[in-house]
């Protein structure tokens, strides 16, 4: 019995000692890992800012790429527009040729002419026969004059129109500039956010290690408390098992002790029929003895 008290004894503090063993190990490990998530999400912290800026110039990016697709809408719709006034043009030298086809003298000459007859006219007296003469030449030089007139209106026209593309074709060279200027900003932008993604990127993998850090110490933090659990059952076991052991202990004594009374009392007894004299003992446990009967 003793034997077995002591080796439980041994086994209960040998326990204690491997917990607080443990205890130490678990919670230095658990420090440890809590470290490394800490690292880890200062690291998610930075990570956050660097999106929310690489998000601003992004933003920056999109908008300065949607006003060049706008500048370029511009742009063509001024080349529609220049289409359509060289068509004007072209439909405007198709009718200065037609209309050069029309005429017989050249534009010189016949306002000479038109000059020289109606000063002639004005001046010189004339009888009914050489005026008719001289009024149907004007009238055929006026319709000469005429086409020219109408040849002029189209030339000014096709002048008009040659100003107006140059004009639009000025606005081009212009929105081009400004689609270069703003094609060379929104590249800034675009190179910034390549570099913070490959910050990001780095980061991340920082990350990755500071989470893979975490979490080996954390598994091994984990098997170690399961170690502890288990330790400490153990211990528990070690403990019922040597108060059961000292409670059998004190149930032996005392039934050694009451067998000893019991022979004690019977022999009390005998003393008591036989007249003998009982020492103070045998007195006083022959006296509890009754008392208990008495009682029950």
């Amino acid at each position: 019995m003793l034997a077995d008290l002591e080796e439980l004894r041994k086994n209960i503090l040998k326990t204690e000692e491997e917990a607080l063993r443990l205890r130490e190990k678990r919670n230095q490990l658990n420090k440890e890992a809590k470290k490394w998530l800490e690292e880890k999400r200062k690291i998610q912290q930075l990570i956050f800012k660097q999106k929310e800026e690489a998000n601003i110039y992004r933003e920056k990016r999109n908008q300065l790429n949607n006003q060049i697709k706008e500048l370029k809408i511009q742009i063509e719709n001024l080349k529609k527009e220049i289409l359509e006034r060289v068509n004007i043009i072209k439909k405007l030298r198709e009718e200065v040729s037609r209309l050069k086809k029309q005429t017989k003298i050249p534009k010189k000459i016949v306002m000479e002419e038109f000059e020289s007859l109606e000063w002639k006219i004005q001046t010189t007296p004339l009888n009914h026969s050489e005026e008719k003469i001289l009024v149907e030449k004007v009238k055929n030089l006026e319709k000469e004059i005429q086409i020219y007139r109408q040849i002029d209106t189209r030339k000014e026209k096709i002048g008009e129109e040659k100003r107006k593309i140059e004009g639009l074709k000025q606005k081009i060279n212009h929105l081009r500039d400004e689609i270069s200027r703003l094609a060379e900003e929104s590249n800034k932008n675009h190179k910034m956010i390549v570099e913070i993604l490959e910050k990001i990127k780095s980061l991340g993998e920082k990350a990755d290690f500071f989470q893979k850090k975490f979490l080996e110490l954390k598994n091994v933090a984990d098997e170690t408390h399961q170690r502890l659990v288990e330790v400490l059952n153990q211990r528990k076991e070690y403990e019922k098992k040597f108060l059961e052991l000292m409670e059998q202990d004190k149930l032996n004594k005392l039934k050694k002790v009451l067998e000893m009374s019991e022979g004690m009392v019977k022999e009390a007894e005998k003393k008591l029929e036989k007249g003998e004299k009982l020492t103070f003992e045998e007195f006083k446990l022959l006296m509890s003895r009754r008392k208990i009967e008495l009682g029950s």
